[in-house]
C-alpha cells in the first residue's frame, strides 16, 4: 500500500514561489528584441540584419538613428534595402514609411524586420564590409523601436562570418561562442549601450599599450602601420 507525503506550507510557498520566478525568467528572455546580422557574401557590402520584437499589440513604430558619435545629422536610412516586416506565421505586414528614417508596422505578437544595408565606408565613423573586414558602427546599422528603447536586446552573428576572423569589441555580456565560424552574441541592458560600441571582425593583430593603467588594448586591422 502506497502513501502519500504531504507537502508542508512552507515547502508549498517555497515551491509556489520558485514557479514564479521562473515564469517571469521566462517571460523576460521571451521580452527581449533581438538583432542577427550576417556577413554572408561580404563582396557586396551588404549588412542582412533580422530585427524581431515580441508582444506587439497592434503595430510598432520603428526607426533608424540620424546620428553617430559626431554632432551632425546623418541619413543612414537611405541605405536600407528590401525592408520587410512580418508576423510569426510568416505572413506579410503592412509597413508605412512615416518620413525618410521612420516607419509604421500593423501587427501584433512576434513581428520580425528584415532588411539589407549597404556600407563600405573606411572610417571609424562609418561602417565597412568587404572581403578583408566588417567594422560595424551599429547606431548606423540597426533599427530601434522608439517606445521601447530602455527594453534588454540581444545581438546575435551567424555562422556565415568567415573562418578566419576574429572578433573585437568592448561590448559586455557575452553570451556564447563555441569555436571558429559559430554563431556568437552579447545580451546588453537596452539599445544606446548596445550602439554605443564598435564592432570589428577580421584578422586583425592587437596588442596592449604599457605602462597605463587600466589596460588598453589595441585592435588594429590594415597595412604599413608601425606600433612604435
Amino acid at each position: 500500500m502506497k502513501t502519500h507525503r504531504k507537502l508542508s506550507p512552507i515547502r508549498i510557498y517555497t515551491l509556489f514561489g520558485l514557479a514564479i520566478f521562473l515564469f517571469s525568467c521566462v517571460g523576460t528572455v521571451q521580452a527581449t528584441i533581438n538583432y542577427s546580422i550576417s556577413l554572408a557574401n561580404p563582396e557586396a557590402h551588404l549588412f542582412h540584419v533580422t530585427m524581431t520584437i515580441p508582444d506587439v499589440h497592434g503595430g510598432i513604430i520603428v526607426q533608424m538613428p540620424a546620428w553617430n558619435a559626431t554632432y551632425q545629422i546623418r541619413d543612414f536610412a537611405s541605405r536600407i534595402r528590401d525592408l520587410q516586416a512580418t508576423d510569426e506565421p510568416a505572413v506579410r505586414l503592412t509597413l508605412s514609411k512615416l518620413d525618410k528614417q521612420t516607419w509604421s508596422i500593423t501587427g501584433d505578437g512576434m513581428i520580425a524586420i528584415t532588411y539589407a544595408i549597404f556600407w563600405d565606408e573606411a572610417s571609424p565613423f562609418s561602417s565597412q564590409l568587404n572581403p578583408d573586414h566588417a567594422f560595424m558602427n551599429l547606431a548606423e546599422i540597426l533599427l530601434y523601436a522608439p517606445t521601447r528603447r530602455s527594453e534588454a536586446v540581444m545581438l546575435s552573428f551567424g555562422s556565415d562570418t568567415p573562418l578566419k576572423w576574429k572578433l573585437a569589441t568592448s561590448l559586455e555580456g557575452f553570451l556564447w561562442r563555441s569555436g571558429p565560424n559559430k554563431r556568437m552574441g552579447f545580451s546588453v541592458p537596452n539599445y544606446d549601450q548596445l550602439v554605443d560600441a564598435p564592432i570589428e571582425f577580421s584578422d586583425f593583430q592587437e596588442f596592449t599599450l604599457e605602462g597605463i593603467s587600466p589596460p588598453v588594448r589595441v585592435v588594429v586591422h590594415g597595412e604599413n602601420w608601425n606600433k612604435g
